[in-house]
């Protein structure tokens, strides 16, 4: 499983061996002084000095564990969220910026809606399939209660989907699989019914501008089912906008673009 944990105090940066071998592979220029590369696992990493600032990016996410290991999914959260908080403890200040997931929703905000920062969560704990939700669901409480105890900033980033270099193609994000099919194969298949809403818009409809800007056959799988309420999975980023300056600079036919030209260049 992939665990890890990026330290940021300006001198070392702790992660797994593949995210390390990955990075310096292509930015050479980072494993340079003054920054220190180090391996460790998230949920038994222990660090002695003070820390400036923490990215607790760490989680599963290979679509393989949502059905196979979707308990040690849940446990690997749960415990790396707890051993990045023992590292946060021995230095009150720190910010800690903790990488969450539009998951922790649920399925849908209702017809027509996006899921604001007050939104309720729908997961359903008794489904296997909200075990990585419900990872980053309850290491968000985590962080929330041991931050107001021991005096360090605990911030949450809920993420939902992005397109772009290094983008894995073979995982369970679809846009990837899209861009994935339109190198390897004759055709892009999406494998539900179209109807799926994400960020960026209907996945029959995003399917088929990464076909344009492949030029590719598109296939979907599954016909919709009637009065079935399409599967959302769509953010309102006015709070980003308003507090932290948010801006889309790139459209989605540029990002994808832009991601099939460095697969194409590097893998």
């Amino acid at each position: 499983m992939r665990r890890s944990i990026y330290q940021c105090d300006y001198s070392e940066l702790i992660g797994p061996d593949t995210w390390i071998s990955s990075t310096t592979f292509y930015f050479p220029w980072l494993d340079q002084p003054p920054l220190k590369f180090l391996q460790a696992d998230v949920t038994s990493v222990e660090i002695s000095q003070s820390v400036d600032f923490i990215i607790h990016a760490a989680t599963e996410t290979a679509s393989i564990h949502f059905q196979t290991a979707p308990r040690a999914m849940l446990q690997t959260a749960i415990d790396g969220t707890n051993c990045v908080i023992e590292i946060a403890k021995k230095s009150p200040g720190t910010k800690v910026l903790f990488t969450s997931s539009g998951a922790v929703y649920g399925k849908s905000a209702g017809l027509g809606a996006a899921f604001s920062e007050d939104s309720a969560s729908t997961l359903s704990t008794t489904n296997q399939s909200s075990a990585y939700g419900e990872g980053k669901r309850v290491s968000e409480m985590l962080g929330t209660l041991a931050a107001a105890v021991f005096g360090f900033e605990f911030i949450i980033a809920r993420l939902f989907a992005f397109v772009g270099p290094f983008l894995r193609l073979d995982g369970h994000c679809a846009i990837g699989n899209f861009i994935g099919d339109s190198l390897r194969h004759g055709k892009i298949t999406v494998k539900g019914d179209g109807t799926a809403i994400r960020s960026y818009m209907y996945s029959a409809e995003l399917a088929g501008l990464v076909g344009r800007v492949c030029e590719k056959e598109v296939e979907i799988m599954q016909t919709p089912k009637p009065n079935l309420v399409p599967e959302r999975y769509l953010p309102l980023v006015l709070k980003a906008a308003k507090e932290l300056g948010l801006n889309l600079y790139h459209s989605l036919e540029d990002s994808i673009s832009k991601t099939v030209l460095w697969h194409r260049q590097f893998t």
